[in-house]
């Protein structure tokens, strides 16, 4: 899968992105977006990238982002998820606040977890990737499963941490 991250944390993004790339997706990721009509975003090294939709299978998005501005208005995860569901894209919401993943799930995101759990899930195999856009309920099923049992994972997280450090 073609996959967009979308996360103002460089750890997380690079961490989503090494994980992701060794499952053999091919990865992109932006820190933010200057403007959302036309898409043009802001990669890892500040630089503005300008991203057509369909180049992607898949977007994850955090939902609290940081620093960037269109015309003044912040733009956040929920404007992320209304304009590329809007133009067709697939979009996963991260959060590590609950109400906001709400936001994410109502404005057009198959589901939305904590980013913490959704790492990890993704590390450990939790759903398909492919699966998000026929079975996104299984997904999520599965998802909250995970995070229930994640605590007991001792392994998987210190696996997580390990990624995450190196980018910090």
């Amino acid at each position: 899968m073609r996959i967009l991250i979308v996360e103002d944390l460089r750890p997380m993004a690079l961490g989503l992105a090494e994980v992701l790339q060794l499952m053999g997706h091919s990865v992109l990721c932006v820190v933010g977006f200057r403007s959302l009509a036309p898409i043009l975003a802001i990669d890892l090294d500040g630089q503005d990238q300008t991203i057509h939709p369909d180049q992607f299978d898949l977007v994850l998005s955090d939902g609290q982002l940081e620093q960037f501005c269109d015309g003044g208005k912040q733009i956040q995860g929920v404007d992320v998820v209304q304009r590329f569901t809007g133009l067709g894209s697939l979009c996963i919401g991260i959060s590590s606040a609950d109400s906001i993943n709400s936001e994410l799930l109502a404005n057009g995101a198959k589901f939305a977890g904590n980013k913490t759990v959704v790492f990890l899930a993704i590390l450990g195999k939790v759903f398909n990737l492919e699966d998000v856009a026929t079975k996104s309920q299984q997904c999520a099923a599965k998802l909250s499963a995970f995070k229930s049992s994640s605590q007991d994972n001792q392994s998987l997280k210190d696996q997580g941490d390990a990624i995450l450090k190196k980018y910090l």
